[in-house]
């Protein structure tokens, strides 16, 4: 998608998709450290805002 520019507005440069855990609230995050599910991939999140 990125590649034949369907997503312009904003300009995106990644697209992850995360695992679904039926045991979580609606709006909750669960995290852990060390691996979880199928990979052990980390990530850094920053949020800004309200």
């Amino acid at each position: 998608m990125i590649a034949d520019n369907v997503l312009k507005n904003p300009n995106v440069d990644a697209i992850m998709g995360l695992h679904c855990w039926p045991d979580l609230r609606a709006g909750v995050i669960g995290i852990k450290k060390g691996e979880v599910m199928a990979s052990g991939d980390s990530i850094t999140i920053k949020a800004k805002g309200k």
